[in-house]
């Protein structure tokens, strides 16, 4: 919601989250029906009251809730909240995305019709990675939504198999996201020499930063290079990287910078899109292959485990 180009003046001070670019191509398509009524509820501390607005016959509802209550109360503040506006809406069907802050949890509760698609499969996670203390609470929750809900989506075949095994009697279907379109109408002019390595995500273990590091600190010696992260900045992660590879691979300037990238949350794509040479996705886990849907046409590296198979081969 924050990545509206057009956003009301109270809300421009929100700090921009995950770009989330499937959804805004998603929404670009669903207002081109006028038989669709979209109504998006979201939910947010930094703001001082409730707020609607309607944009391109979109109505979006932004709720006061803090972060604390949300989580302390199993999602139930969160679900008093929207139960209200859906009385005032009545939804024909709720679209529950994904089951990280609760969104499931709080679509059976309300008792209207939903269906739910899956953005992390926790119970596979924890099989291949250690969770955190928050992603185990929402790994039980899964195993409580999962079999509950009446549709679920996922975009990966793997992700739909996994479903499919697990609950073999929910309703699994495969829905691919959305790519926005200006990721292919761009024109590449890659960058050869030296080559460019881009890495988009979250700087972390299930993400892979330190095999990305690792690789990279073996090519230092055979070959000329620069690497960008675009990510949020986790700079107590990045020096835990530090002992793991050697002080010359730290030490590479990278745009007259001293270290290995600069951290950009997901800022000026287009940029990127022009200068880069390979894209790499190393994840130990990853069950939508989004990144390289967007990034079809350029050259890729990516893990041949779950999701990114399907793009890579």
């Amino acid at each position: 919601m924050e990545w509206l180009p057009d956003l009301p003046e109270p809300l421009r001070a929100l700090p921009r989250r995950h770009p989330a670019t499937w959804e805004i191509a998603l929404l670009s398509e669903f207002e081109k029906d006028p038989a669709l009524h979209v109504q998006v509820i979201v939910l947010r501390r930094r703001i001082e009251r409730n707020f609607s607005f309607e944009r391109n016959g979109t109505v979006f509802h932004i709720l006061k809730a803090p972060g604390v209550l949300r989580v302390g109360t199993l999602f139930w503040l969160d679900t008093f909240l929207i139960r209200r506006v859906c009385r005032k809406i009545q939804p024909d069907l709720i679209h529950a995305w994904g089951n990280e802050n609760g969104a499931a949890l709080i679509a059976h509760r309300l008792g209207y019709p939903y269906v739910m698609t899956v953005q992390g499969l926790f119970s596979w996670y924890k099989t291949k990675v250690p969770l955190s203390g928050y992603l185990r609470f929402v790994e039980l929750w899964e195993r409580i939504s999962l079999p509950r809900a009446p549709v679920v989506t996922a975009e990966a075949t793997f992700a739909v198999q996994f479903l499919k095994e697990r609950y073999p009697r929910v309703r699994v279907k495969q829905a691919e996201e959305a790519p926005n379109p200006a990721f292919s109408q761009v024109i590449r002019r890659p960058q050869i020499t030296p080559v460019h390595f881009i890495f988009v995500g979250t700087l972390g273990f299930p993400k892979g930063t330190d095999l990305l590091f690792k690789a990279l600190d073996q090519l230092a010696a055979e070959m000329s290079f620069k690497l960008t992260v675009i990510s949020g900045p986790n700079k107590q992660y990045l020096e835990s990287l530090r002992s793991t590879v050697s002080e010359a691979l730290w030490q590479r300037p990278h745009r007259g910078q001293r270290g290995c990238g600069s951290w950009r949350a997901g800022r000026r794509v287009k940029r990127w899109w022009r200068s880069r040479l390979r894209c790499s996705r190393q994840e130990r886990v990853d069950v939508s292959a989004r990144r390289f849907t967007k990034l079809h046409s350029s050259d890729t590296v990516g893990l041949r485990a779950s999701a990114i198979q399907q793009r890579t081969g």
